[in-house]
């Protein structure tokens, strides 16, 4: 599963430990979780299709994007599934922005500074105060 491999790439990269929870990851990287990155990029790229001046790249849109036995309607069906969109042809990159991926809940915040501050002294960012 690519999510779960993005995953542990990032734990080794930053050198933390496996156990490492995932809500802890996006704040800890300030990147995008992978799924939310591919369905940004998915979208633009919908976008340009739906927008592009053949009508051939529009037609077979038309075709695709309301029926979900195509892998394009599913996938479309499923992004608006996650937004309080109604319809697929609102859908935009920007919606990405306001989904929510392994929410970090308000008593676990303080882990994400620690964190921040264990990577840091760990790298040689930061020294450790007497």
């Amino acid at each position: 599963h690519y999510e779960s491999a993005y995953n542990r790439s990032i734990k080794i990269m930053a050198d933390l430990p496996y156990q490492t929870h995932r809500y802890l990851l996006e704040p800890l990287t300030g990147e995008l979780p992978m799924r939310l990155k591919l369905i940004k990029n998915y979208l633009g790229f919908i976008g340009s299709i739906r927008s592009s001046s053949k009508p051939v790249l529009r037609q077979l849109y038309s075709l695709t994007s309301k029926d979900t036995r195509t892998v394009t309607g599913s996938n479309l069906r499923n992004i608006l599934l996650m937004t309080e969109k109604l319809n697929i042809d609102d859908l935009v990159p920007g919606d990405v922005d306001v989904m929510e991926h392994h929410k970090i809940q308000d008593k676990d915040l303080w882990r994400v500074n620690m964190m921040k501050e264990l990577v840091d002294l760990k790298c040689g960012n930061k020294k450790l105060d007497d």
